[in-house]
């Protein structure tokens, strides 16, 4: 059974052993977050950009795609839900308060995030947050970056 959700804004949420995740209250988005097996893959957007990745990094058994990474955390019902998703850069964008990310990720740090925005004019592009210094950038679906899967709706979304 999975435990019941806290009012506390900072309570990070075990669900099981190994599963854990955080609902920010402000934004009404819940976010996957990192345990020690995982909170060091990096991503690259798609299965397509593999390749070509592995031909520029020093790529190991670490580094992953976006999509598949994503079907596999709906595929076992991460924290008993499947609508996991990449983030929007302005859902990524809620993560910071005065270009600090929010307390209950301080311990779950991610350095930079890919979001699910295309950065036009180029579909070879997207945008992502770099927390180190807390801005919003873009860059080359081949490099690689971190993710924080989220679920639900920004509050301010219908």
């Amino acid at each position: 059974m999975y435990k019941i959700i806290s009012e506390d804004q900072n309570e990070v949420i075990n669900f099981e052993e190994n599963y854990y995740a955080w609902i920010d209250h402000d934004s009404g988005l819940m976010w996957e977050l990192k345990n020690k097996e995982n909170v060091n893959y990096k991503y690259v957007w798609s299965k397509e950009y593999v390749k070509i990745a592995d031909d520029i990094f020093y790529m190991n058994d670490d580094v992953k795609d976006i999509q598949s990474y994503v079907e596999k955390l709906n595929d076992i019902s991460y924290v008993g839900y499947s609508d996991w998703r990449i983030p929007s850069i302005q859902e990524l964008e809620t993560l910071l308060v005065d270009d600090n990310l929010k307390k209950p990720l301080e311990n779950n740090y991610l350095y930079a995030c890919w979001s699910s925005n295309v950065y036009e004019p180029s579909e070879n592009f997207s945008w992502y947050i770099d927390f180190n210094v807390g801005i919003k950038a873009y860059d080359e679906k081949i490099n690689v970056y971190q993710v924080y899967c989220v679920r639900g709706k920004l509050n301010n979304e219908e």
